[in-house]
């Protein structure tokens, strides 16, 4: 048909503290700066989008699985950046005297 009936679903989802939202029994990456928010799940036959209001910030292929963790790489290694990032800065100057740092 010239317009053809969307036929994906829609579905609210909630991001906890790790970067993944669960769909259809399977958990999906997200960039680690969008957890602990409410996202909407748009699902094609083929594929899993994750948004952010408009924004799409995730796509991943549908697994039909059950249990699976589907993830992005990208995300995974900005993740890991930043927790090394993290680490670095943890710790500094808990030892000098406070004298220093005036």
């Amino acid at each position: 048909p010239e317009n053809p009936f969307p036929t994906d679903e829609r579905e609210a989802v909630s991001a906890s503290k790790t970067p993944y939202v669960r769909f259809d029994c399977n958990d999906y990456s997200i960039p680690h700066t969008h957890v602990q928010r409410t996202l909407t799940v748009v699902a094609s036959p083929s594929q899993v989008r994750v948004l952010d209001g408009t924004a799409v910030i995730a796509a991943h292929a549908r697994s039909y699985d059950k249990g699976e963790q589907v993830e992005d790489p990208a995300h995974i290694a900005e993740l890991t950046a930043q927790k090394h990032q993290a680490r670095q800065h943890r710790g500094i100057d808990r030892l000098a005297p406070t004298s220093l740092h005036r």
